[in-house]
């Protein structure tokens, strides 16, 4: 019986156009070439920090989307508890991505119906990209061919941004959501801040909900102080 992927509300945010790439170029290149005709069918994204991850993979299915293709983005991590049948006929799709593996291969339903599923999505010509804190060799080994299988593809290890990738990265944010920072305030943004481009992202969002309750047109450093309760 077909299971119909649940549908995940993907950021409207996360593009390639807005992925800060830095040392992550390749990676980036690759999946915004993947629905293209004579690509790989597979790969595989890690880092045990917040790199990036969820945003390449929702910025796939958004490109996939622009083809006028259906994709399915799953984040195993939110997910696991509807159980490992949530995996069943993807590979109908052109596109399937799947975030958090790490959550489930723990665990041996989940390890088999992941196997499976990459079988399926190889046979049908279905392209899959999984993403992890964990490289495919670290996993907890339930089922070593699960293992090869996770490694059928490239493998990229997603590098942490420089400064200049941080900076960026806020410079851009603040743009999207119609936000002024000048050089200053990003860059006492940066001193006070953990240098987590998630954490980052969600302090741009958080400033940006309060100059609309506010209903302030400008950022300054004293406001950033007050709201963020930085010193």
């Amino acid at each position: 019986m077909q299971q119909m992927p649940l549908p995940l509300q993907l950021e409207a945010g996360a593009t390639f156009k807005n992925y800060v790439a830095g040392d992550n170029a390749a990676a980036v290149h690759f999946l915004a070439q993947l629905m293209q005709q004579n690509s790989e069918l597979q790969a595989y994204l890690w880092s045990r920090e917040p790199r990036g991850k969820s945003h390449l993979l929702q910025a796939l299915c958004h490109a996939a989307a622009s083809r006028g293709e259906r994709a399915s983005y799953l984040a195993l991590g939110e997910l696991q508890t509807a159980g490992p049948e949530l995996l069943q006929g993807l590979e109908q799709l052109p596109l399937v991505c799947i975030d958090d593996v790490d959550c489930v291969v723990a665990q041996r339903g989940w390890a088999e119906a992941l196997f499976h599923l990459i079988n399926r999505c190889r046979s049908q010509g279905c392209r899959l990209v999984f993403a992890a804190r964990l490289a495919p060799g670290a996993l907890p080994q339930t089922l070593a061919d699960l293992t090869s299988r996770l490694q059928w593809g490239p493998i990229f290890h997603l590098k942490p941004l420089t400064d200049r990738g941080l900076y960026r990265l806020v410079e851009q944010r603040a743009h999207d959501h119609g936000l002024t920072l000048n050089h200053d305030a990003i860059q006492f943004l940066l001193a006070r801040l953990q240098r987590n481009p998630q954490h980052l992202v969600e302090v741009i969002k958080r400033l940006d909900q309060e100059t609309l309750a506010q209903q302030r047109s400008k950022i300054t450093i004293p406001f950033m102080k007050r709201v963020l309760s930085l010193y």
